[in-house]
């Protein structure tokens, strides 16, 4: 019978280890891609191993992040289709707390594990987008060419915090980090045509020109100037 494969998250800070996580650790069989003390996970073996194990006894799978939004994913989902027993350990949570440090907006936000997997209409969308990235030197430029220069952003690596502007985030640091991003500002509602012809009409009794009338309701009407024109002339000539 499958056994129970333990979800164990790893903060970037040794410390923030709970004392139940420690407890399972040193009492499991840890599956882990990076060395951890000896006395921490006595008996460890590659997360690629861990499917196997599970058929024989526990498993703890170390995540570097809680919910674990990285590849350790397709790992628990074949551990539940094979009947293993799944047990997530309450522990810290790097993007999510990088997303409270950055004071953006958390009512609506996404978590990509990876800048590499970014689709391209993300910088479109108008929730809060909460990215790891491996090197943040070599991610920021890529980052900043989708999003803009001027978006908000909040960049967490290390013990280091920076909020502002994209385009000043700290370039410099090969390692890595959190970007958090604002969501793009809201698109201005497009105005149906009854609208369109009332405020028109209001333009041209006022003494303005097709033209004019056009050029001055194209940016808040979210029609084309061409548009406007053309229905400016037809009233014109009523």
């Amino acid at each position: 019978m499958v056994s129970t494969l333990y979800i164990v998250p790893l903060s970037r800070d040794p410390a923030d280890l709970t004392l139940r996580a420690r407890r399972i650790l040193r009492a499991t069989l840890t599956a882990c891609d990076f060395t951890l003390d000896d006395d921490l996970a006595p008996r460890m073996i590659p997360t690629a191993q861990a499917l196997a194990a599970l058929e024989q006894e526990a498993v703890a799978l170390v995540t570097l992040d809680n919910p674990p939004i990285n590849d350790h994913a397709a790992i628990i989902q074949a551990a539940i289709q094979r009947g293993a027993r799944i047990e997530p350990i309450p522990g810290g949570a790097d993007a999510i707390t990088a997303l409270v440090l950055s004071g953006l907006p958390t009512d609506q936000f996404v978590v990509y594990a990876d800048a590499a997997d970014l689709p391209e209409t993300l910088a479109r969308d108008p929730f809060t987008v909460v990215i790891g990235v491996r090197d943040l030197a070599d991610a920021l430029p890529r980052l900043i060419a989708q999003f803009g220069a001027d978006r908000s952003a909040c960049v967490v690596f290390g013990a280091a915090v920076y909020r502002g502007d994209f385009a000043s985030a700290p370039h410099d640091h090969a390692q890595a980090a959190f970007v958090v991003l604002a969501g793009a500002e809201p698109t201005s509602t497009v105005w149906d045509e009854t609208r369109v012809i009332a405020a028109l009409r209001d333009q041209l009794d006022a003494g303005a020109s097709v033209k004019d009338a056009a050029k001055a309701l194209a940016s808040a009407s979210g029609w084309s100037r061409g548009d406007l024109y053309q229905r400016a002339l037809a009233l014109r000539d009523v």
